[in-house]
């Protein structure tokens, strides 16, 4: 596409980057969405708190006020890398350098482990629900029972909790800062054109009309979120809540858009699991991982 530049440049970069390889694009985003926190507003209310936290150290003091007042403060469903790398960015970590090349002093350095050591003393607090290691609370039930306070969650929690749980006060914030920053994680699908397309005039058209801001208001209107920056403000007028998103969108980052992506989150995974159980210490786990996860990155 000759004019490829002109659609780079009208979309959201975290989406973008799901499309990059080694100074590369080989596609562009279609539509998105991120993670950002749900809080419960009976909850909050139930322990004396007015409002979400804004940062890390925030959250873990309403952590300690929700504990008192008898629910969890947060639940999540594993430690891949959709859950954990929200906590790793916005602490200051990373799992690779910025050019993919390496792990090691990375996903083993200080910022990593530090992220890693918030979970564990989260959920030896009673402040992280143990669905993180599998079971637990059933997440959007306990969180419409009054028994959770926090999720980290996407645009279509809304719409279902308007038709399964209509009478449950919900609202979003932005992912509690760290040293770096609100940051969350991308989703969302992306649209590419194939080189060896017979029809490659007609695919490119095709893009062209999946990203324009007509197009991209009506995938709005359907619910999901557009990836184009300038009908932001449009898409809110259709749903409100998608402004939050829209702001998290403007730090949130792509999770490793690498060919051995599937094994690294598997060695991510791993690690996340023996550390929140207790088995090694975080530096030696992620010692370990960075081990692992170099190889893959030659």
């Amino acid at each position: 596409m000759n004019d490829f530049d002109t659609y780079k440049s009208a979309v959201f970069p975290g989406p973008l980057s799901t499309n990059a390889w080694k100074d590369h694009y080989y596609g562009l985003p279609l539509d998105t969405n991120t993670r950002a926190i749900v809080w419960n507003k009976d909850v909050y209310t139930k322990a004396g708190l007015t409002g979400a936290p804004k940062t890390i150290d925030d959250f873990l003091a309403d952590c300690a006020k929700i504990k008192a007042a008898g629910s969890t403060c947060f639940a999540d469903g594993g430690t891949y890398g959709w859950a954990v790398m929200p906590w790793i960015w916005s602490m200051g970590g990373d799992i690779t350098d910025p050019k993919m090349t390496t792990s090691t002093g990375y996903i083993n350095g200080p910022d990593t482990v530090a992220a890693y050591q918030l979970l564990k003393d989260m959920l030896d607090n009673g402040y992280l629900d143990k669905a993180i290691l599998g079971g637990g609370l059933d997440t959007y039930g306990a969180f419409a029972k009054d028994q959770l306070a926090n999720v980290l969650d996407g645009p279509w929690m809304p719409p279902l909790f308007a038709s399964q749980y209509p009478d449950k006060a919900i609202d979003f914030a932005l992912m509690p800062a760290g040293k770096g920053g609100p940051i969350s994680v991308v989703g969302g699908e992306d649209i590419a054109l194939f080189q060896q397309s017979q029809n490659q005039e007609a695919a490119a058209e095709f893009v062209r009309y999946m990203l324009s801001p007509e197009t991209q208001l009506a995938l709005a209107e359907a619910g999901q979120v557009p990836v184009r920056a300038d009908v932001a403000d449009q898409a809110v007028k259709a749903h409100p809540y998608f402004q939050i998103f829209f702001d998290q969108l403007k730090t949130a980052r792509a999770r490793l858009p690498h060919p051995n992506w599937p094994k690294i989150e598997s060695i991510l995974t791993d690690a996340g699991q023996v550390i929140l159980r207790g088995e090694k210490t975080p530096q030696a786990a992620l010692d370990e991982a960075a081990a692992k996860i170099d190889p893959l990155l030659k």
